[in-house]
């Protein structure tokens, strides 16, 4: 188990309960008639920050707060409280007043110290889940000791996120969960061992987090893992290994335009960029096509770099767009076959002036078998 104390996060959680009576200042009793739609528990970032609380109401809500370092505003039937950083180590209270017409509601609004203890929960166990449809399921199961306890889990889309790991604010999570627009957040859930859908998520890395607060303030226990989202034509970007017999090579496949066509290098160990194209059916296809790049002959003459097929007895075959190869990915999306051009034996790259081929690298034989290595970040 490892535990790191992360400074500068504060957290502002307001707990409600709703009551009736008379406008704020006036003292009454209160009995749970003005009911809160959303924001009825918040957590902010470290330097402090806003929440706002939607109550259940169509008449204006009025709002007041019992300590000067609570800000509140209000308008219709939202109020916003805002809270400064909070330098001091121990937690700071205010008590929150809203009312609307003949009801009301009282809420303890708390603000943690500024020095907060997370814990990395290493027999925790989660795991997110990824549909065909890009629908996303998180799981986080704990063990009977922690069974008992109100846990977030959060979806957060890597974008927002500089880094993770033994040094990052969790704060940043935390308040990020509260953004629908972003990212995906559950409500408090009640026992560890659960599972919470977390939507259809669009192509890119997350970051799913299970987080429960323990032994009062500015206790934390966490787990976190990291999952990505692939479009068909996502699967195919990365570095692959790729078989030609007994021989071995290495090519990258880039994005060029999405979800259209790729670049790929390393192809009979060049770096010259080859196009290929993403098919309706899922496949890249990889046609004889010219001006590749910029090279230069032992005497210096400067030559443009194209790839052609070659016919059995050798000889390029000059059809400019005829497929050469058909990269078919299969069942375990991280491996995939070649098929060639039944007319070409092989393949080679030439060196032209004028689209009159000059010079040329020899035939190559069409690879047989790939395998990806690595996602490209």
């Amino acid at each position: 188990m490892r535990k790191y104390i992360l400074t500068a996060f504060a957290a502002v959680a307001v707990i409600a309960s709703c009551n009736k009576g008379p406008q704020p200042g006036e003292k009454y009793l209160v009995d749970n008639t003005l009911g809160i739609v959303s924001g009825g528990v918040t957590v902010l970032p470290a330097t402090g920050g806003e929440a706002e609380i939607v109550f259940d109401t169509q008449e204006r809500v009025i709002a007041s707060a019992s300590s000067d370092w609570l800000d509140v505003s209000f308008n219709g039937n939202a109020v916003t409280v805002t809270a400064g950083p909070n330098s001091s180590i121990e937690s700071r209270y205010a008590e929150l007043t809203a009312v609307a017409g003949d009801k009301s509601c009282s809420m303890t609004v708390q603000q943690m110290g500024a020095s907060t203890e997370f814990t990395v929960m290493d027999d925790w166990s989660l795991s997110a889940d990824v549909s065909e449809e890009y629908a996303v399921t998180v799981q986080v199961t704990v063990p009977e000791a922690d069974a008992d306890k109100d846990y977030y889990l959060l979806v957060v889309s890597a974008d927002e996120v500089v880094s993770f790991g033994a040094g990052t604010d969790i704060s940043l999570f935390l308040s990020l969960g509260n953004n629908a627009e972003v990212r995906k957040a559950s409500q408090p859930v009640r026992n560890g061992n659960v599972r919470v859908d977390a939507g259809v998520l669009g192509r890119g890395k997350y970051y799913a987090i299970a987080v429960c607060l323990e032994n009062g303030a500015c206790n934390y226990k966490y787990a976190d893992t990291s999952f990505r989202v692939y479009y068909p034509y996502d699967r195919w970007l990365g570095v692959w290994e790729v078989k030609t017999g007994d021989k071995a090579g290495s090519w990258t496949i880039k994005q060029l335009e999405q979800d259209a066509s790729v670049t790929i290098t390393g192809i009979a160990g060049e770096e010259y960029p080859v196009k290929g194209v993403f098919t309706g059916t899922g496949e890249i296809t990889i046609a004889s096509q010219t001006n590749l790049a910029k090279t230069a002959g032992s005497d210096g003459t400067e030559y443009d770099v194209d790839l052609y097929g070659c016919t059995g007895t050798g000889y390029l075959d000059q059809t400019l767009g005829k497929v050469l190869m058909t990269l078919t990915l299969g069942e375990d999306k991280l491996s995939a076959t070649v098929k060639s051009s039944a007319s070409n034996t092989g393949f080679a790259f030439f060196g032209s002036q004028g689209g009159v081929p000059q010079i040329w690298w020899g035939m190559k034989e069409f690879p047989d078998s790939m395998t990806k290595t690595r996602d490209l970040d």
